[in-house]
């Protein structure tokens, strides 16, 4: 029986590679509060926010953590 070997050992890599995927997941959870939610507009409708604030297009916003990410760091 030499064909149960590679496969027993396939098993073991499997399982390790499914622990670590595991704690990699839950390590990078982000909860988003239900006022927070980010919602998807189909094109073409108008939008009406439930709240006073600043509303920001993905592609602006996409611009601004660019410009963002771009900028040293003033730490010391």
């Amino acid at each position: 029986m030499k064909s149960t070997k590679p496969f027993l050992k396939g098993i073991q890599i499997l399982s390790i590679a499914l622990l670590s995927l595991t704690f990699v997941a839950c390590h990078t959870v982000t909860v988003i509060d239900g006022n927070k939610q980010v919602l998807r507009l189909p094109k073409n409708k108008s939008f009406t926010p439930s709240l006073d604030g600043y509303f920001v297009p993905d592609a602006r916003m996409r611009e601004i953590l660019h410009e963002l990410e771009t900028i040293p760091s003033e730490d010391p």
